[in-house]
């Protein structure tokens, strides 16, 4: 569906029954290699939040939804500059 729709940003949970957010994301990035990813979870740990920023995956713990709107909101500010 990501190939198809080629969407801009995506928000994952780092925890879903099957596979973690992080590799979902990878999974995603191969169909569409400029997807800007926000995984978001209560679950976070430090190893997690590393591996995200070094793949450039921007991490929102989900009890923070101030920083998880604001993060969405930059998001959106700087695709409508483009």
């Amino acid at each position: 569906m990501a190939a198809r729709l080629q969407p801009d940003v995506a928000l994952l949970d780092q925890r879903p029954p099957d596979v973690t957010g992080i590799d979902s994301a990878l999974s995603l990035r191969s169909s569409v290699p400029d997807l800007r990813v926000v995984v978001f979870s209560a679950y976070l740990d430090l190893a997690g939040e590393e591996r995200a920023a070094f793949l450039g995956i921007q991490t929102i713990s989900k009890v923070d939804r101030a920083s998880l709107f604001g993060a969405l909101d930059a998001h959106r500010q700087e695709l409508l500059v483009r």
